[in-house]
């Protein structure tokens, strides 16, 4: 995604618990994708891990200083992420068009 001559490879979602905000959380993953050698170069360049932050409590945000974009903006033009969402969410709505729900993992 997009299509390219990049090699297979594997989506996954996990869900965590955290204490840590969406903007050290974020940072932690940046992290992380760097000690696997990660390099910010160009959008959607081949990597070897690109790990994403979908939604943190069933927070909006449209990122600046208080932290990452909620939920990942592109989310929903990704079945590659919906699906196994859906496999261990299958309560998850996007807290946009359901802001009253209270089914976000808390």
């Amino acid at each position: 995604m997009p299509p390219s001559a990049q090699p297979a490879f594997v989506n996954a979602v996990v869900l965590v618990e955290t204490t840590l905000s969406p903007k050290a959380l974020m940072a932690l993953l940046h992290r992380i994708e760097q000690r696997f050698g990660r390099m910010r170069r160009a959008r959607n360049e081949p990597r070897i891990l690109d790990l994403d932050l979908i939604d943190y409590r069933g927070w909006i945000s449209e990122g600046r200083d208080e932290g990452p974009v909620l939920p990942h903006p592109r989310v929903l033009g990704r079945p590659f992420v919906l699906e196994p969402l859906a496999e261990i969410l299958p309560s998850w709505r996007h807290p946009a068009l359901n802001p009253s729900d209270s089914r976000h993992p808390h």
